[in-house]
């Protein structure tokens, strides 16, 4: 071990970075054998000068018939990213990644997610460039959203991607990659931000790949919630969508094309009656939130369908023609969609009446004025 620590260290002092590479190679028998030596030689590297020397014994530890003290692992792999030289992980990426593949599954073992997010953030800075997405991403984003914290994933979810990170050693492959839109998508729709979230799950369900994942399933049933949430109604897929997603992703989902075709009929009872009856799948698929805010959604469009047809309403006769519980409910929900602009209406609470009106916008535009004067 010695003698690998004393090697490594003339050929990163001399920064004959692709030797050491070389070096490492031939000398993981070495590593292997002197299990319980790696952490004491890990103290002789300098951690930014002798980066690949910390990498190749970190990485070592993989391989190990046990992993040892987690808590251990985790601190050095902390110490690593903080420390580290970009220039030299570019030479050894896939060790790289892998440890921060372990690393990520620690922490969501441990359930702690939190304490891993500024580590990858770093992390994925280091792995590649501005425009390029690698696996490190999917981490990033798996924890954000396990932590419930979710702003540090934006940088790298707003960023326009150009191309994927080469990573070597078969680290990103498709599942990586749909897992980072899946991830992302959650994210975006955990915001509200529904015409992102739609597109990060368009780009999980019709990535190309041989068969289909459960992580793909989920994201076309996310797919589907999200779709009725922004546009009323399911979103189309692309034509260059595998037929098998077609052939199996619509059957493993039939109880969200039942929910949308009771919102397509804008039918509350229908839709309630659905939820009702698949309330366990939905729940086992964490959806349940998602699947509420669609039928709050169905009850806002039915509400907005009547101010296209009636002037003058009681809260009463509302809550009734939308089968909303009470004339309260019906309130909320008015209030609510006044200060969102999606409706613009009048309330008189004392004689339980709402008087609707029409955008106030429609009257200010150049538009409306060459109307006037034609």
């Amino acid at each position: 071990m010695d003698e690998f620590v004393g090697q490594l260290r003339r050929l990163c002092d001399d920064k004959k970075y692709a030797d050491a590479v070389e070096y490492i190679k031939t000398s993981q028998h070495v590593l292997l054998k002197n299990g319980s030596q790696v952490d004491a030689a890990l103290e002789s590297f300098d951690p930014h000068k002798h980066t690949l020397g910390v990498l190749s014994l970190i990485y070592a530890k993989l391989f190990f018939p046990s992993l040892g003290d987690a808590r251990l692992f985790v601190s050095q792999v902390e110490g690593m990213v903080n420390t580290c030289d970009a220039h030299q992980v570019g030479y050894v990426r896939d060790m790289y990644v892998a440890i921060i593949h372990k690393f990520t599954s620690i922490l969501m073992e441990q359930k702690k997610p939190m304490a891993g997010i500024p580590v990858l953030v770093l992390a994925s800075g280091k792995v590649g460039g501005e425009h390029q997405l690698s696996s490190v991403h999917a981490d990033l984003c798996q924890l954000c959203l396990s932590a419930k914290c979710v702003k540090p994933a934006l940088p790298f979810l707003d960023t326009e991607i150009r191309e994927l990170c080469d990573e070597g050693g078969g680290h990103f492959g498709v599942k990586e990659f749909v897992s980072y839109y899946y991830y992302g998508g959650m994210i975006y729709t955990s915001l509200k931000q529904y015409e992102r979230a739609l597109f990060f799950f368009e780009v999980a369900i019709t990535t190309p790949a041989t068969g289909i994942s459960a992580v793909m399933l989920e994201a076309y049933k996310k797919h589907l919630l999200v779709s009725l949430l922004l546009e009323g109604k399911p979103a189309g897929l692309p034509k260059y969508t595998s037929q098998v997603v077609f052939r199996y992703l619509r059957p493993l989902s039939q109880p969200y094309h039942e929910l949308a075709g009771a919102f397509g009929k804008h039918s509350t009872d229908e839709m309630t009656s659905v939820i009702t009856k698949h309330q366990t799948v939905f729940s086992r698929d964490d959806n349940a939130g998602l699947v509420k805010q669609c039928l709050s959604a169905l009850y806002r469009n039915n509400i907005l369908r009547l101010t296209k047809t009636f002037m003058t309403l009681s809260l009463a006769d509302i809550a009734a023609r939308v089968k909303l519980g009470s004339a309260g409910e019906a309130e909320e929900y008015l209030l609510q969609m006044i200060e969102d602009n999606k409706i613009f209406a009048t309330i008189d609470k004392v004689a339980g009446m709402v008087r609707f009106h029409d955008n106030p916008e429609r009257y200010n535009d150049m538009r409306f004025a060459r109307e006037l004067d034609s």
